[in-house]
């Protein structure tokens, strides 16, 4: 019902905008992976530490939605400033033994900015980032790779479990009601005297998400008690199955109701919210790539191996890169073909200075 509201004010000439300023003098992360060593069973559990410290955070953030007009997109705009941000993995070792940092990365004096509208623009600048770690943990953070993937991979599978079960529960509760609600009779409003409310152009209730979502409702508050103890039992469940053809079922009875009344079933929001896959709604544009432009800019950048007076260091002072991508021209009117079929990518990096200081233990080590 919000996205149909959104809509329909759109379509009268009026926009949205949503303004976000977030303010935090620190904030600290920890995520601590328990992983048993040397993949034995016996073996005592080892500990990886992740640490995140951010110090004086600043977001503004503005999204802009204009009237639906030719040519209006969507617009986000994004500003960002930090202190200082450091990041550190440590290997903590059983039975109380300590812990050791594996590698520290610092950056001070961020500041980054972000607007996407027709093109998008990032640009992120800081004075200066120093990443450091030392070579007795090469082979540990070798494996810490491996692992921290592992732990990526699982935390995005049961954030992608939580949606695909809330979707699910959602097909689930459409089926049910379309199979059980087949004997319930229409709800008065749709057939008395609400019609005179409906006979203006545009009107909310005009819209067939809204008259579907409507029976939907009216369907539930009319099943009887056990139905509904039933229903509700099946969608508590992680995953509720749905017959193989659910979808198409669904669809086909809701295309016998009241077809009079319904312009497009399978183009509603009510069903593309459910199901997908169905055609672009009037005022939401085609999602095309837009071009890209990104830019980064340091002081200073120090990467250092055994921190120390036998370190080893490269360092690269005033650095820039900057990234362009431009997508294909889309062909209009006559130009069919036009010259630009292809994407091209442009990237350029400068640099006032860079130094290498080499401890020749460390190619030893390599060596070996």
């Amino acid at each position: 019902m919000t996205e149909i509201s959104d809509l329909q004010r759109r379509k009268e000439g009026r926009g949205k905008s949503i303004q976000l300023s977030l303010r935090l003098p620190c904030i600290h992360l920890r995520v601590i992976n328990v992983f048993v060593g040397n993949h034995d069973s016996e073996a005592p559990q080892e500990q990886d530490q992740y640490d995140l410290v951010m110090n004086q955070l600043t977001i503004t953030a503005r999204s802009n939605v204009p009237p639906k007009v030719p040519d209006a997109v969507d617009s986000l705009s994004l500003h960002l400033t930090l202190d200082s941000l450091t990041a550190s993995v440590k290997e903590k070792h059983s039975g109380g033994k300590g812990s050791d940092v594996a590698i520290q990365a610092d950056v001070d004096d961020v500041l980054l900015w972000m607007v996407s509208s027709d093109t998008r623009a990032i640009n992120v600048s800081f004075r200066d980032m120093g990443v450091a770690t030392a070579s007795k943990k090469i082979e540990y953070l070798s494996s810490l790779i491996h692992r921290t993937t592992l732990l990526g991979d699982e935390a995005q599978a049961r954030f992608a479990v939580l949606s695909e079960s809330q979707q699910n529960r959602l097909t689930y509760l459409a089926y049910s009601l379309t199979v059980f609600g087949g004997h319930i009779s229409d709800p008065p409003f749709l057939t008395r005297a609400s019609y005179v409310l409906r006979a203006a152009n545009d009107h909310f209730r005009n819209h067939d998400s809204w008259k579907i979502i409507s029976r939907f409702r009216y369907i539930y508050h009319n099943l009887p008690e056990e139905r509904k103890k039933d229903i509700a039992g099946h969608c508590s469940d992680q995953v509720p199955l749905c017959p193989p053809d659910a979808e198409s079922r669904v669809v086909a009875s809701w295309d016998q109701w009241r077809s009079w009344d319904l312009a497009h079933v399978k183009k509603s929001l009510a069903m593309r919210q459910l199901y997908g896959d169905m055609a672009v709604t009037d005022g939401v544009h085609d999602p095309n790539e837009t071009p890209l432009s990104l830019g980064v800019r340091s002081a200073a950048i120090r990467f250092i191996i055994d921190p120390g007076p036998k370190q080893t260091e490269l360092g690269i002072d005033v650095l820039s890169i900057i990234l362009m991508i431009t997508p294909p021209s889309v062909p209009s009117g006559l130009m069919l073909l036009g010259k630009n079929v292809t994407k091209m990518t442009i990237v350029q990096i400068d640099a006032l200075s860079t130094a290498l200081r080499l401890n020749w233990e460390i190619v030893e080590l390599a060596e070996n």
